[in-house]
């Protein structure tokens, strides 16, 4: 497992962060807090602090899902190419990034 995650780059293990962890802190712990910054910048993965056009433009990018027009936010891929994802838990449309993705 370890030799798998060296190959992962900052984004997908910000994308691990907070796929496993995230939901399992406590909500207003310091430990929530800690991790949703490490989250953060892992997935920019330029480091230093956002810039109020850094801000503007990932709202820009937010994409819509088609299905049910919830908001969809990017998730990094990690067995699998990067994808939106609706954030409504009873939709979970999946739009990958690159276009449908063929599978063999």
């Amino acid at each position: 497992m370890g030799d798998r995650l060296i190959r992962l780059s900052d984004r997908q293990i910000g994308q691990l962060l907070f796929d496993f962890c995230w939901a399992e802190l406590y909500v207003g712990g310091p430990e929530l807090i800690i991790v949703t910054e490490a989250i953060d910048r892992l997935r920019r993965s330029t480091g230093g602090a956002v810039t109020n056009e850094e801000a503007q433009d990932n709202l820009k990018q937010q994409s819509v899902c088609p299905k049910c027009g919830n908001r969809m936010f990017l998730h990094y891929g990690i067995d699998e190419p990067d994808f939106w994802l609706c954030d409504r838990m009873a939709c979970r449309h999946k739009r990958y990034v690159g276009g449908p993705v063929r599978i063999r």
